[in-house]
């Protein structure tokens, strides 16, 4: 801290690293929000008909299971 000039010296020191330090921490989080947004962007891209013209890619729920689950819920 002497070499900063002692405890007020090192104020505005202290203050530029912090800043830096939440700058670096705000582009990164920047960063992984752009890289998920393209992730979901080209898992959206992904979506295809099939042979069957039914949407590959997506969970399909069997109709009877789906109908013991509405049985459960309403009991």
């Amino acid at each position: 801290m002497e070499e900063l000039g002692g405890a007020f010296g090192a104020i505005d020191e202290l203050k530029r690293r912090l800043v830096r330090s939440q700058a670096e921490r705000v582009r990164a989080s920047n960063r992984e929000s752009r890289r998920w947004s393209r992730q979901l962007l080209h898992r959206d891209r992904g979506l295809t008909a099939g042979g069957d013209g039914e949407i590959d890619n997506v969970l399909k729920v069997d109709h009877k299971v789906e109908a013991e689950q509405i049985d459960e819920v309403e009991r």
